[in-house]
């Protein structure tokens, strides 16, 4: 029988919503598309769905970080 470890909510160091990361990986890598945003097929996204619960346990790397340790 497996022994079932004590669940924990990981999070990334700031609150970022997807556009804004899309935006700044494309800038990371040169790229200069401009990022058109749609109203949310599912409104609690555009209510911070997946933003990380209360109490989370934030972790890195930053966006900065991330993005910097992408290859190109």
């Amino acid at each position: 029988m497996h022994s079932r470890l004590p669940r924990r909510s990981l999070a990334g160091p700031e609150t970022l919503w997807l556009p804004e990361l899309t935006e700044r990986y494309l800038a990371a890598r040169g790229d200069d598309r401009p990022v058109r945003t749609v109203e949310a097929v599912m409104p609690a996204l555009a209510e911070g769905g997946m933003l990380a619960p209360e109490g989370a346990e934030l972790v890195g790397p930053s966006v900065e970080e991330w993005l910097a340790g992408q290859a190109r």
